[in-house]
């Protein structure tokens, strides 16, 4: 929905949009983006996580220059969500994911590792 936003508002107006990153609600919503065959990254964080919070900035500028990439974060503590946490063996946050299709493309990155993140994201 944001590409298709972005896209009727033009580059100009790009720029009002606070982020690309898709604020998963639910495992449905989770697998319907796992599904589109795109790259998927996925940002497992928390609140209370000074890190999450230190590295969303850049996760959210990396959304703004990776058009054909699917960027997404999911709450840790929220308990709608647990499966899809566990599922993803998330062992601290912030946690980084990179699938296509449900399939893993690169291992995790544990923590606020924003260059190992750009570095998967030069790789795919």
């Amino acid at each position: 929905m944001l590409r298709t936003l972005a896209s009727r508002c033009g580059t100009a107006s790009r720029r009002f949009l606070a982020s690309r990153v898709v604020n998963v609600g639910s495992v449905e919503a989770y697998d319907k983006l796992s599904t589109t065959g795109d790259l998927l990254v996925t940002n497992f964080t928390a609140s209370w996580c000074g890190p999450c919070q230190a590295a969303a900035p850049v996760f959210d500028k990396m959304s703004e220059d990776h058009d054909d990439v699917i960027f997404c974060k999911v709450d840790i503590d929220d308990e709608d969500l647990g499966d899809l946490v566990a599922a993803a063996q998330v062992r601290a946050v912030p946690t980084y994911t990179f699938t296509k299709s449900g399939e893993t493309v690169a291992d995790n990155v544990q923590g606020a590792d924003m260059e190992a993140i750009r570095d998967v994201l030069a790789s795919q």
